[in-house]
């Protein structure tokens, strides 16, 4: 598991966390958004990234990286300085994305989001990355279609 504080001089720079992701080569980067039923779509996305050898931002700092978890914020701290690094940390995250990218998308999403305002635009600058494919939250054998919403000169889906 991660290594998670509150103290915010402890948390892994950005260049650590670059150099975590960059550590991933060949992995397939997942991300996640939204809930079903009011719960989180998060261990959904894990597990289907883990079944599809990816990783997601948070398998990766659950991770050890050059023999430690990246030390992170509490979960349970919603504080402006812990949002930033979260923020910061998707955006890294997905810089070092290539290939393909996948997205699990839950029933209901906030209208602001760190999918739509950081990730999404971020692997579509990305020039590494080929396509995004979104993959249903539904467990296999629930109309498990997975279909491409993104790729070089389509539009923004998170803009949909």
């Amino acid at each position: 598991m991660t290594s998670a504080v509150r103290d915010v001089s402890c948390w892994a720079r950005p260049n650590l966390v670059r150099a975590a992701a960059r550590s991933l080569s060949g992995s397939d980067f997942w991300f996640y958004s939204g809930t079903v039923g009011g719960a989180s779509i998060e261990e959904v996305a894990h597990r289907k990234a883990a079944a599809a050898r990816g990783v997601t931002l948070m398998i990766m700092v659950w991770s050890v990286f050059d023999g430690h978890p990246l030390v992170t914020p509490d979960p349970d701290d919603w504080s402006d300085a812990s949002n930033r690094w979260w923020w910061i940390a998707s955006k890294v995250f997905s810089q070092e994305a290539s290939g393909t990218a996948y997205i699990v998308i839950g029933d209901e999403q906030r209208s602001i989001n760190t999918w739509t305002t950081i990730e999404c635009p971020t692997l579509i600058q990305n020039p590494k990355v080929r396509e995004i494919v979104q993959v249903p939250w539904q467990e296999v054998g629930e109309i498990p279609v997975s279909e491409t919403i993104w790729r070089p000169g389509w539009p923004d889906p998170s803009k949909s």
